[in-house]
């Protein structure tokens, strides 16, 4: 359910603000692009960067792992 919500504002902020959360991963490559839920559904749902394949922070920790 987490993850379901995360799109939802993911999607929301889309409209209104461009894509979020920027991929930190790739920020500096030239290709920002945004963070997507994985899984969608299910358990444990985290943040990922799907170019590199690599898990940014669990859902509702993303400004722990960013620093903010």
């Amino acid at each position: 359910m987490a993850g379901l919500i995360a799109q939802d504002v993911q999607d929301a902020l889309l409209e209104r603000h461009g894509r979020w959360p920027l991929c930190p991963v790739c920020v500096h490559s030239g290709d920002p692009h945004a963070l997507e839920v994985e899984p969608e559904l299910g358990a444990d749902p985290h943040w990922a960067c799907t170019k590199q394949a690599v898990l940014v922070a669990p859902v509702g920790q993303l400004s722990t792992a960013l620093g903010d």
